[in-house]
């Protein structure tokens, strides 16, 4: 096994885990059901160049940046290339 897969793996196990813990707790609002920052993601590592290899990464950090959204910073192509 490669270490990306590894990683790739580790880092699913650590997001269920989380995820678990937050569904446990009753203050916490529901997931989104799914994001277009994820599809915003997506378009900058074409426009880059980079092979998109991990949907786990992609949704973790479409996540942090749904939260920043949410909170009222604005997230936009500039936002997701100073961040990935």
């Amino acid at each position: 096994m490669e270490n990306i897969e590894l990683m790739g793996i580790c880092q699913r196990l650590a997001l269920e885990a989380s995820n678990v813990l937050k569904s446990a707790d009753p203050a916490s609002p529901p997931a989104p059901e799914s994001s277009s920052v994820e599809n915003d993601i997506r378009g900058v590592l074409h426009e880059l160049g980079w092979p998109d290899i991990s949907p786990t990464a992609v949704a973790s950090m479409a996540g942090v940046l749904d939260e920043l959204s949410a909170s009222g910073y604005q997230v936009g192509p500039d936002t997701i290339r100073r961040h990935i």
